[in-house]
């Protein structure tokens, strides 16, 4: 008995030895990082991009009741331009395209970096407004005349 409990120790401290050990690094697989598309990026962050473009924090607790200076809505008509845009002008579906876009239109409106985000979000909305029923004038006229809109 004491010579099969001698075997089995033996055959324990075989096993212990000849198993492998696993050596633990602190090493870190990188995580590749997805950004979205811009006309995705709402349904994705659940938020739409402007709100992170102008650093916006109160966004998620904006309604019908708090949002008094219909900040949601001067956000709609930003996004709905630059979504426009990009549609109209074929151009890449990113948010680089959208920022290229605002810095085009900061330059346009002569909007400086260190003004307001209120008042950029305000000019900026209602130039988009403006230049959205332009657009959309436009294609009344063009749909009453008959002119094909290529």
């Amino acid at each position: 008995m004491a010579a099969e409990q001698k075997q089995t120790q033996e055959q324990i401290q075989e096993k212990q030895n000849s198993n492998p050990t696993v050596e633990v690094t602190d090493a870190v697989t990188p995580v590749e990082v997805v950004i979205p598309p811009l006309s995705a990026y709402e349904k994705v962050e659940g938020k739409p991009y402007s709100v992170e473009h102008f650093k916006i924090d109160n966004w998620d607790i904006l309604d019908d009741t708090t949002d008094i200076t219909n900040l949601r809505g001067k956000i709609k008509t930003i996004e709905s331009f630059i979504n426009r845009v990009i549609g109209e002008d074929d151009l890449e579906d990113s948010l680089e395209t959208y920022k290229n876009i605002m810095d085009q239109y900061n330059k346009t409106l002569n909007i400086k970096s260190n003004e307001k985000t209120s008042l950029k979000i305000e000019r900026l909305s209602s130039y988009f407004n403006l230049l959205n029923k332009q657009k959309d004038l436009e294609e009344k006229r063009r749909k009453l005349l008959g002119i094909n809109t290529i």
